[in-house]
């Protein structure tokens, strides 16, 4: 994914499971997207893990892409 344009780029995973873990994988142990929130070299892990909405909404957002035919690569 890059922040340029809001463009969100999958490629063509074999199952919605193994795309779902992949995600889920990206957005809880990822810190920064294109070196955001890299701001002077100064970055705290342990906030990354107070927020859990967009893990929990994930399978909400895959099912609402596929719903419209969206897509996903």
């Amino acid at each position: 994914a890059h922040t340029c344009f809001f463009i969100f780029d999958l490629p063509e995973y074999s199952t919605i499971e193994i795309m779902y873990e992949r995600l889920n994988y990206a957005i809880t142990n990822c810190s920064s997207i294109d070196a955001d929130g890299m701001m002077n070299d100064v970055l705290n892990p342990a906030n990354l893990n107070d927020n859990t909405d967009l893990v929990e909404q994930l399978p909400t957002v895959i099912t609402t892409l596929l719903e419209q035919n969206y897509p996903l690569i």
